[in-house]
């Protein structure tokens, strides 16, 4: 599996699209309160996706074109039907 890390201007650009449907972000707690360790995942309707490593400090990309098995085994875990 290829990753590559998105410049920071492509997270940016990317990011603004959260604000429109089919784009979904999650955030992952080992707490109740989310005061720990928080890891964030970034699913836009593209098929790309942006997380964190829960050992890393820096965002990883993925997309359909080069990692389909990838993405489709994280949208059915996560159920995300789109």
């Amino acid at each position: 599996m290829e990753l590559v890390e998105p410049p920071s201007k492509e997270i940016n650009l990317k990011n603004k699209e959260l604000n429109q449907k089919g784009n979904y972000i999650f955030a992952l707690s080992d707490s109740e309160n989310l005061d720990n360790k928080v890891y964030f995942m970034t699913f836009f309707q593209d098929g790309s996706v942006y997380f964190q490593y829960p050992d890393k400090h820096k965002l990883e990309y993925i997309s359909k074109e080069k990692n389909p098995e990838l993405l489709k085994e994280l949208k059915d875990l996560l159920e995300i039907t789109y």
